[in-house]
């Protein structure tokens, strides 16, 4: 097993690096507004400290349909960049 090589990849252009750097912003922007909600909607606790939790859920549900919207045009522009299974 010692003379197994590493499958060959290509160099990521410049372009492609701009388009998954972007791409990692959106899935990040995602991930903290479902991980918000999950708070709101599971930690009485946490809720405690916020009056106007429905407000507060509405901004969180715009931000995530956001994010997931923004995914989707990254997807449908760019779809002959690689992607990642995290989405």
């Amino acid at each position: 097993m010692a003379n197994e090589t590493a499958p060959q990849t290509r160099p990521v252009t410049e372009g492609e690096a701009l388009v998954n750097a972007s791409r990692s912003y959106f899935v990040a922007q995602r991930d903290a507004a479902a991980a918000e909600l999950m708070v709101y909607l599971n930690r009485s606790a946490g809720v405690a400290d916020h009056p106007d939790v429905v407000s507060n859920i509405n901004n969180l549900v715009k931000k995530l349909a956001e994010a997931n919207e923004c995914l989707k045009v990254i997807q449908m522009t760019f779809s002959s960049t690689p992607q990642n299974s995290s989405e």
